[in-house]
């Protein structure tokens, strides 16, 4: 029997040292649940531009993959359960069922008792510029 041996003190915040200012992110989103994907599209944008992405850099479109050449691409989508069984075989596969104030509160708009909650918007573009600005000193052989 093997045992695993937890990892201690692993830093999950994002780390400000990395520059977007080179990069060109694009952001695809449903167009269902407008209120939630407005919310979580304005936490990607700010913490981009936050990372120097410049407004100019970041390409916002509903549905289909951006066109051109980009460092990163961004999918925002919300599934809330409604009356078509779809959201019940997507969401046990993927997420445990999400209720309406799941996604709210996912979005940093919640209602709930507990807050407003956190817009996981913020560390989708905060992962963008990290992984870009990693994926580019790797390549270059600095590790």
């Amino acid at each position: 029997m093997s045992t695993v041996t937890p990892i201690k003190e692993i830093n999950l915040s994002y780390s400000s040292s990395f520059d977007g200012s080179s990069l060109r992110i694009g952001i695809v989103h449903a167009r269902w649940n407008a209120p939630t994907i407005a919310a979580l599209l304005k936490g990607t944008r700010d913490k981009l531009m936050q990372c120097g992405v410049k407004s100019q850099d970041i390409v916002v479109q509903e549905v289909s993959i951006p066109s051109g050449s980009f460092d990163a691409v961004i999918a925002i989508g919300v599934l809330i359960k409604g009356v078509i069984m779809y959201f019940e075989y997507i969401s046990k596969a993927v997420t445990g069922n999400p209720r309406e104030e799941q996604a709210l509160e996912r979005a940093g708009i919640g209602k709930g008792g507990s807050g407003k909650g956190h817009n996981h918007g913020e560390d989708w573009g905060a992962a963008a510029v990290e992984m870009t600005s990693n994926n580019r000193k790797w390549a270059a052989g600095n590790f």
